[in-house]
């Protein structure tokens, strides 16, 4: 017995996730910074600057003459949520409030995600610098096994550092989840909008110029 193809009407049921965050702090991005006096007819309006450069953000100017300016960002899920649990209530009860439960915590994390092209141009960059510093920010143990790493390989347990290091959180989410039914399997897919080419500006290039140590990336 066989079916014609606009016979089948197969439907999938599939959980569908949503996510919620309270805050983001976007003063995790390297060097950025609150400034005032920017707008002249608002000198007191407070503005967050984030340098394009050192967070390897990519500005580009679209056919209508707007202008983008685009950040890598990658959603994961929150590892050792037991452990972030017993040390919010530890605070929680020291401050005679109630402690909450785990389904109260935060499921993932938001990241900035640069690109391991990126990671490597600033390691190549700074050198030492850059991999001393990160080494400070570590347990002295862990320092101490992987001090002689290949800073450049990218599968050494240096790197994994140094890319942890160059992409900070900004941010816990919830995940909420929901029962959805998706459409039929023989369902059209609408094709995507033609997008314009843009005129992408070089998130390396910063990097060709004299360097202070105040600009290394974190």
């Amino acid at each position: 017995m066989s079916f014609s193809e606009k016979n089948i009407n197969i439907k999938i049921v599939n959980l569908m996730a949503s996510y919620t965050s309270n805050s983001l702090d976007l003063l995790e991005y390297a060097q950025s910074t609150l400034m005032t006096g920017i707008d002249q007819k608002r000198p007191e309006r407070v503005y967050v600057c984030i340098p394009v450069d050192v967070n390897e953000i990519l500005t580009s100017t679209d056919n209508n003459g707007k202008v983008h300016a685009r950040t890598r960002l990658a959603l994961w899920p929150m590892r050792n949520r037991e452990a972030y649990l017993q040390s919010v209530n530890a605070k929680r009860i020291a401050a005679g409030d109630i402690p909450k439960t785990l389904d109260q915590m935060p499921t993932h994390t938001l990241q900035i995600n640069h690109t391991d092209d990126f990671i490597l141009a600033n390691i190549k960059k700074f050198g030492a610098k850059l991999v001393d510093k990160v080494l400070s920010k570590l347990n002295p143990q862990l320092a101490e096994q992987i001090k002689d790493d290949n800073p450049e390989d990218t599968n050494s347990r240096l790197y994994r550092c140094i890319r942890t290091t160059m992409n900070p959180s900004l941010g816990n989410f919830y995940q909420h989840v929901s029962e959805q039914r998706t459409m039929p399997a023989q369902a059209q897919i609408a094709q995507g909008v033609q997008g314009y080419t843009p005129a992408e500006t070089d998130p390396l290039a910063y990097l060709a110029e004299h360097q202070d140590d105040e600009d290394l990336p974190f």
